[in-house]
């Protein structure tokens, strides 16, 4: 590896692991959508979004809490305008459980726990916000790209559904989604990525070639659909895929911390999902 290459990836886990301490700091109480946490991480979206070149927009809705109370969030959007006639949506949703005082929370007790969701899901929006910085740099481009940060997902997918009934971009112009839940997971031995996928007819072989065997061992599964904001895209019509390194014991407990990420696996997911939309743009 070369020096420049070496230091861009020294550059890109000191990025991930920003983005994920900032998004899982105590500070923000764990980005429960109509709090001061879920405001001051949309607020960091925002800043970073604009920091990496992207032409920022709001869209502001309310949904249904747990508590049946009505709750106010938004979904946050960054915009390359390539002048293409197609889109590429790229997406991670940001919110997370608060302070675990729900059913949706899996502690014993739960009871004030500050859930900080580091993988769940602030590593996807750090991965969306590195793969964003290296698009807007792109000069060969051949599609606008969107990159959306949605927040209600924890208590419904909420703003999935939200932004497909009221798009930035028509659906019918949104050539692909790609989008991040629960990357920062990746075990260091089986190196497992799945990809789902499920009613779009995808190119499996699109997938997987050409990935180098000591990087990633990519499971596709176009036939199973988990509940993931992709799903609303999925029912739309628009080709879909989401990406994940699974569930584990921290999953949606205090205990998802930012010092249990695998910044290492990030970047072999971060490179994979280049090789891919690269792959896309020459189809």
């Amino acid at each position: 590896m070369s020096k420049n290459a070496a230091g861009q990836d020294s550059l890109l886990l000191l990025d991930f692991k920003y983005c994920v301490e900032t998004l899982a700091s105590d500070s923000m109480k764990g980005r429960e959508p109509g709090t001061k946490g879920a405001e001051m991480a949309a607020d960091f979206v925002r800043k970073e979004f604009e920091k990496r070149g992207l032409t920022v927009y709001t869209q502001s809705f309310c949904f249904m809490g747990p508590d049946k109370d009505s709750i106010s969030t938004e979904n946050i959007l960054g915009w390359i305008d390539n002048g293409e006639e197609e889109t590429i949506i790229i997406a991670a949703h940001y919110d997370h459980l608060g302070m675990g005082n729900t059913h949706y929370s899996r502690e014993v007790i739960k009871k004030n726990k500050t859930h900080n969701g580091a993988d769940d899901n602030a590593s996807g929006v750090a991965m969306m916000l590195a793969l964003s910085q290296k698009i807007k740099k792109d000069t060969a481009a051949k599609f606008n790209y969107l990159f959306l940060a949605f927040s209600g997902h924890e208590y419904g997918l909420w703003g999935a559904e939200y932004y497909t009934l009221h798009p930035f971009v028509p659906l019918e112009k949104t050539r692909f989604l790609m989008n991040f839940d629960m990357v920062g997971r990746l075990d260091k031995a089986s190196r497992i990525l799945k990809i789902y996928g499920k009613d779009i007819c995808h190119d499996a072989e699109l997938l997987t070639e050409g990935i180098p065997a000591d990087s990633l061992h990519i499971i596709v599964n176009l036939s199973d659909s988990p509940p993931l904001d992709y799903s609303a895209f999925v029912r739309k019509g628009v080709q879909s895929l989401s990406f994940t390194t699974g569930v584990h014991n921290d999953y949606h407990k205090s205990t998802d911390d930012a010092s249990r990420i695998n910044y290492l696996g990030m970047r072999y997911i971060y490179k994979y999902c280049f090789l891919l939309l690269n792959k896309i743009k020459k189809k």
